[in-house]
């Protein structure tokens, strides 16, 4: 800045030589009137500098005991007064920064300079009441702090050339970056409403008036500005209108959670499948919540119902042509039974019609429920024990008992176990109670622990397997149809001959994971 040298605005040690310098010439013995009148003149005006070096020392320890840095600025000299504060708040002693405008232009951030001076000089050349700019300083240490820059012209020469500006630094830098934080984390909650597509929302209900964030106008359908809680009311179908009143009544009234889907018509018309949530401040009266597009999910969610209902339908469809298929099996062997006269033969075939019957229960089964994935082992071993008993159980007090735990194991896990509980009581049947005899046949089945593991008996008291079969060998295609199931289930089998008389097969599952029925699970 190019000026001319004129006068400086005096400091404090120079308003004391000022005075020193006056007080010397009063003490001078003048010889005209001139001179006398000059000083008595030069009398009132010491006073009154007198006090205005009072006032501006007063206001400006009032500045500096605030916190703020003071500047008094010569503007045609470019001589400034920078307060102790203003040099401290970038690091500096007074001794370091000179009384020039130049101090203060080279610290200032280059991308802020330019709004800084405008701004200055819009205040100089009258264009505004007052100076204020935010900007950024260089410390000593090469840091930035952020300043609040405030001041005004305060004196003008007769032509209304600015002589004088003061003004004060105010350091905002921990107001600034916590703004910064503050407006870093709305638009990061901004921008996760936009991409959960969630807005929030505040209803006055003293003045009945709402608002909301962009995304739930975006749902609404509407511009700036407040609504009407009637219009608010308004955008729901008319179906869901009770539901919605009812749950804004217990929430006001009752202090029950409102928690709602429902279906609405945006300012465009679309229809919109929408989730709302909200809590009641009673001593402001006011409803605040969020509302959430679910507009995609409902759909996506129908069309898989859609889908699960189709493949519901397609595999009732299978099940039952199978199950179908394996009647019509069952039919041809009886069928062939009947024509055969070898009574070995006869024999096979019964023992193949029994396995057949087992899967064709299971089938069945699978057709009349509404779950695929699993089936209660207590009922379809039940079922396939009654079969058992229909069909080759002989008359006489031969009974069979069971003891089997209510659990559900996975479809695929279940044929195999019907295949070896039948092929064993089938065989205690044929083999351990000859000529009517009396006996029991037990089957039990429980779990090993809470969770994992299961564990199947099949016991009688019949005469006793003969020697020379054991668990891991010996027998005919039943007992090694046993093995190969148990094997297909990581299984382990053992054989247990009773005393006095009768057997225990042991069968046990570690790696099997049983449930509870869905009402316990």
């Amino acid at each position: 800045m190019a000026v001319e040298p004129v006068l400086p605005v005096p400091g404090e040690d120079e308003w004391e030589d000022c005075f020193d310098e006056a007080e010397k010439f009063l003490e001078e013995d003048p010889s005209s009137s001139n001179v006398v009148m000059d000083k008595q003149l030069l009398k009132k005006l010491l006073v009154q500098l007198h006090s205005l070096r009072d006032v501006e020392l007063l206001w400006r320890n009032a500045l500096e005991s605030a916190g703020d840095g003071v500047w008094d600025w010569h503007i045609p000299s470019g001589r400034v007064f920078f307060s102790p504060s203003w040099k401290l708040m970038i690091g500096y002693r007074d001794d370091e920064i000179s009384n020039r405008y130049e101090e203060w232009h080279s610290r200032v951030h280059p991308d802020d300079i330019a709004q800084a001076e405008k701004d200055l000089w819009d205040q100089i050349e009258g264009r505004t009441p007052s100076y204020r700019n935010q900007h950024r300083l260089r410390k000593k240490d090469g840091s930035w702090c952020w300043i609040l820059d405030r001041g005004k012209v305060v004196e003008r020469d007769r032509e209304g050339k600015p002589l004088r500006m003061v003004g004060t630094h105010t350091d905002i830098t921990a107001q600034v970056l916590l703004r910064q934080e503050l407006e870093r984390h709305r638009r990061f909650f901004t921008r996760a409403q936009e991409m959960g597509e969630i807005g929030h929302w505040k209803i006055d209900l003293k003045s009945r008036l709402a608002d909301g964030s962009e995304e739930t106008r975006k749902i609404y359908g509407v511009a700036e500005g407040f609504l009407t809680l009637e219009e608010v009311q308004s955008a729901p179908l008319p179906e869901y209108r009770a539901l919605l009143d009812k749950a804004l009544k217990e929430l006001v009234e009752d202090g029950v959670p409102y928690d709602v889907e429902f279906r609405l018509r945006s300012g465009s018309g679309e229809i919109l499948d929408v989730h709302s949530k909200a809590e009641y401040d009673r001593e402001r009266n006011m409803l605040f919540g969020i509302i959430q597009n679910i507009t995609d999910r409902k759909s996506a969610e129908r069309q898989i119902r859609e889908l699960l209902s189709e493949k519901e339908l397609l595999l009732r469809e299978v099940h039952h042509r199978v199950k179908n298929n394996m009647s019509l099996i069952v039919s041809l062997i009886s069928l062939q039974s009947s024509e055969l006269h070898n009574s070995e033969a006869v024999e096979a075939l019964q023992e193949l019609k029994g396995r057949v019957s087992g899967m064709q229960l299971l089938y069945d089964r699978l057709y009349r429920t509404d779950r695929y994935d699993r089936s209660a082992l207590h009922d379809y071993l039940g079922e396939l024990l009654f079969e058992i008993r229909r069909n080759l159980l002989p008359p006489g007090d031969l009974r069979i008992e069971v003891d089997i735990e209510n659990i559900y194991l996975n479809i695929p896990k279940i044929f195999p176990i019907g295949i070896v509980v039948n092929e064993l009581v089938t065989n205690a049947i044929k083999h351990a109670y000859p000529e009517e005899q009396k006996g029991v046949i037990m089957i039990r089945v429980k779990r090993l622990n809470p969770d994992q593991g299961l564990r199947i008996i099949v016991q009688d008291d019949g005469l006793g397997i003969r020697e020379g079969i054991s668990a891991q060998r010996g027998g005919g295609f039943g007992l090694e149809m046993v093995r190969l199931m148990v094997r297909q289930l990581s299984g382990d089998i053992a054989l247990e001959r009773l005393s006095p008389t009768g057997t225990a097969w042991h069968l046990t599952f570690q790696q099997l994971t049983p449930s509870l029925p869905l009402e316990q699970g």
